[in-house]
């Protein structure tokens, strides 16, 4: 019998193993999708740059921040009492929006390219026609950058923040809400991917005393009615 009940608690055991690592990998996954865009657009920092956007923010956000996440992670997962969800917080939203934002980023880029690749190959006759069609993609390559840009500052701000505080990041992969769901009590419902993003900052920076009476409309201003109870927030604050 004592066999029995040892070989069943082995077998948990592994189960559980084999569950972390499989959530290690699928966070790791992520990571590599950022690394990969580093790697696959470092040709084009100067038509990047051009369009107003600092390619060495990026580098830092992946060679920096994304690194270090990785490395947290996989120190959390050799921690066996620790219990990972799939569908974890951090997955949800290092895998989700910005993501999108990325490919978005990556589809002009290999447009500009093919632009450049037909005026050569079909002649200069339709140059005005090239032009004209550049210009388009120079715009939408602009617009996708602005938008990656202000995710990948949010996102900068998160990774930092959960990397500096362990039990943080345990919410984040050990629970589908993470840290937010510390103070369900504000929410009307959760918010998803990188949408999560703003409500992280504005309880943490809550939760570390520098959001206060005398600037706490302004900051609420900055968040959905859909997704936070404003008046229950403000009855903390009185």
């Amino acid at each position: 019998m004592n066999n029995s009940l040892e070989k069943i608690n082995y077998s948990y055991q592994e189960s559980k193993k084999e569950k972390r690592e499989k959530i290690k990998d699928d966070i790791l996954d992520k990571v590599q999708a950022y690394i990969n865009f580093l790697n696959q657009t470092e040709i084009s920092r100067g038509i990047i740059k051009k369009q107003g956007y600092d390619y060495v923010t990026i580098e830092n956000i992946v060679e920096n921040d994304l690194i270090n996440l990785a490395e947290k992670v996989n120190i959390l997962v050799s921690k066996e009492e620790l219990d990972l969800i799939e569908n974890n917080s951090l997955v949800d939203i290092v895998g989700n929006s910005t993501m999108m934002e990325l490919g978005l980023v990556m589809s002009q880029i290999k447009k500009l390219r093919q632009n450049v690749r037909e005026y050569y190959l079909e002649g200069k006759k339709q140059r005005d026609e090239y032009k004209e069609k550049r210009n388009k993609i120079l715009e939408n390559l602009k617009s996708y950058l602005n938008k990656l840009n202000n995710s990948l500052e949010k996102m900068s701000y998160y990774i930092q923040t959960i990397c500096d505080n362990e039990k943080q990041l345990i919410d984040e992969v050990t629970r589908q809400h993470g840290f937010l769901e510390n103070f369900s009590d504000y929410f009307k419902e959760y918010p998803r991917g990188a949408t999560k993003l703003i409500y992280f900052k504005f309880f943490n920076e809550w939760q570390e005393g520098r959001i206060k009476a005398d600037n706490l409309e302004a900051e609420l201003k900055k968040l959905d009615d859909k997704y936070i109870d404003k008046e229950k927030v403000k009855k903390f604050f009185n």
